[in-house]
């Protein structure tokens, strides 16, 4: 359901009384126009017809997005100072109405995300946006570039950071090591790796934070690679020490191989057609790396 109501407000500057159109609730599916002015920051803004004066009313508003499954409130922060606000939540946060919700209610209503800022109620529902577009690409064989969120279409070049977890064999830098684990960090299209040459690319479709080893090394190879710097160079061998603490990796131990690739996706699957490797990690430093994603 979408609820909004027309309302007479006073200009708290100018004293002019202005009609506008106080939202409550909005609804995605059924009200896609007032998503989009939300997310515009134009959803309960009061704007003086004669002063200009402008100010986001102090009005509770609940989005709810049925396709993705989803419930955000948004209470102005001012409401917790007040006791009586305070006495419908329970003590781990929940809602009265929530707990009291029947046996056969959408789980979602079960789970209501709260917000205390537009600001916040608006980064939450692009991050769910997103969250769910990336999923999908994933269920449906796409690979979506980490910057601008496009598909990379088959036949397309991209470029991958990985994390692979190995298993040190021996000591001859010949052998190949055996893998227990591999997974992407970065992808990116071609076109963004152009960009990423002469600028810092945000990574607006990772959800979690990228420590600076892998993103720092993204922008030297993309320099490197393009031509535009020659002082980086890749590990060309060597597993035998980590790169971060010096430790020694001995046979037998597991390390982690950060690694970025040009690779090709094509009906036959994913092609990798050239690799470097950016730094090994010690078992150690890759469990403390890890605790910042």
């Amino acid at each position: 359901m979408t609820i909004s109501r027309k309302k007479e407000i006073e200009c708290p500057r100018c004293g002019y009384r202005s009609t506008m159109i106080v939202w409550s609730t909005i609804n995605a599916q059924l009200n896609p126009e007032a998503k989009k002015d939300l997310l515009k920051g134009k959803i309960n803004l009061f704007q003086c017809d004669k002063c200009d004066f402008s100010a986001h009313l102090t009005t509770a508003l609940l989005y709810h997005d049925m396709e993705k499954e989803f419930l955000t409130q948004y209470f102005p922060f001012g409401r917790t100072e007040n006791s009586l606000f305070l006495s419908q939540f329970t003590e781990d946060g929940k809602f009265v109405t929530e707990v009291s919700l029947e046996k056969d209610a959408p789980e979602h209503f079960k789970n209501v995300h709260y917000v205390f800022s537009m600001g916040e109620l608006i980064s939450y529902i692009i991050f769910r946006d997103r969250l769910a577009q990336r999923k999908a690409s994933i269920r449906q064989g796409y690979i979506s570039c980490f910057s601008c969120g496009n598909s990379v279409e088959n036949g397309e070049h991209y470029y991958c950071v990985s994390r692979l977890r190995e298993i040190k064999i021996d000591a001859d830098e010949e052998t190949k090591d055996q893998i227990v684990e591999a997974m992407s960090s970065l992808q990116i299209c071609a076109t963004c790796m152009a960009r990423a040459a002469t600028e810092e690319i945000e990574f607006t479709e990772l959800q979690l934070p990228l420590l600076n080893l892998e993103k720092q090394g993204f922008y030297r190879y993309a320099k490197w690679h393009t031509g535009k710097a020659v002082e980086w160079e890749p590990i060309v061998k060597g597993r035998d020490s980590c790169s971060l603490c010096h430790a020694a990796i001995d046979a037998g131990d597991i390390y982690t191989r950060v690694q970025i690739g040009e690779e090709l996706g094509n009906a036959k699957g994913v092609e990798t057609e050239e690799a470097h490797t950016l730094a090994i990690l010690c078992e150690s430093c890759a469990q403390n790396y890890l605790v910042w994603l």
